[in-house]
């Protein structure tokens, strides 16, 4: 299961000069940047120097973290722009100009193709709607509303022992019922989409 973060508490420490923080917050999300943007970029150095240069970029602008509402989005968006950079120098052709304006227009959303990532999302949700009521509710607070499960037992009026067996309840029977219905392998899609 994976570990719920404090985003704020990380942004206010990273701020603070927290070393150690950054490293939390890089371990937490270094796989989900990298797969954004080779995802984006279709090449593994490139990719690599974007989280590279991401968690660098963060710790140079550390001072300016206490005034960011959301760290994760704030993350995302450093590394959308390099994206949107290294398409800006390489676009010698009409196909790189359009991807520099697909992204442009787009949420975050790190799937290869954006059929393939709606054909998951798709697929996702109709899993989600097969978990029992109150595993539904629970799972869509954390990953949709993306409060942490303290949050969501004192919302729920229940312990944080029940969210978290709860979570891992949700997870197990989503791994399982993509699987099922998935007709290619996806792991990168489920652990974006549902991680």
């Amino acid at each position: 299961m994976k570990v719920q973060i404090d985003y704020p508490k990380l942004a206010h420490q990273i701020a603070e000069s927290d070393q150690y923080a950054l490293e939390e917050l890089y371990d937490h999300l270094h796989q989900e940047v990298y797969y954004y943007a080779l995802t984006a970029l279709r090449d593994h150095d490139a990719a690599r120097d974007i989280v590279q240069n991401t968690f660098l970029k963060l710790w140079d602008k550390r001072a300016s973290l206490k005034e960011v509402r959301s760290l994760k989005d704030f993350v995302f968006r450093m590394v959308k722009n390099q994206v949107l950079d290294v398409f800006r120098k390489s676009a010698t052709q009409e196909a790189k100009e359009g991807e520099v304006a697909r992204l442009r227009d787009e949420q975050y959303q790190p799937i290869e193709d954006h059929l393939l990532y709606n054909e998951y999302m798709a697929l996702a949700k109709e899993g989600i709607s097969q978990l029992p009521p109150r595993r539904k509710e629970i799972f869509l607070l954390s990953r949709f509303e993306h409060k942490s499960y303290a949050e969501i037992a004192d919302q729920l009026n229940i312990s944080i022992n029940v969210v978290e067996k709860q979570m891992s309840k949700a997870l197990k029977q989503l791994r399982e019922y993509m699987t099922k219905h998935a007709d290619i392998a996806f792991p990168v899609v489920f652990f974006l989409v549902l991680h």
